[in-house]
């Protein structure tokens, strides 16, 4: 994946702090510095005033809130790539796909 430097910066959001715990870790071990919530108003929020590659967010925020956060998010960061994420384990496979399909170089 791309990023600023050697790492990839990705902010997650999830419902629960288990889910947090577990896409971050998963990120962390892969090499990116991530930023994470449990609020989407806090990850609006966050699109605004800091700089990130990619928003993680798991399938356990409703539809209609992860619809709102994806527009706001490409608004704010229009080259971030945004990932919705049911299966934590698959997230790496998913970041990488949506960099491939957004041009970006790995």
């Amino acid at each position: 994946m791309t990023a600023m430097g050697n790492y990839t910066r990705v902010l997650v959001v999830a419902q629960t702090q288990s889910r947090v715990d577990e896409l971050t870790g998963i990120l962390e071990r892969s090499g990116c510095l991530v930023s994470a919530t449990m609020s989407v108003t806090t990850a609006l929020d966050m699109s605004g005033y800091s700089d990130f590659d990619a928003l993680v967010m798991a399938e356990d925020i409703h539809p209609s809130e992860r619809a709102y956060l994806r527009t706001q998010v490409i608004r704010n960061q229009p080259n971030a790539v945004v990932v919705s994420n049911r299966a934590s384990r698959s997230v790496m496979i998913q970041l990488t796909q949506a960099f491939k399909e957004a041009g970006v170089a790995e």
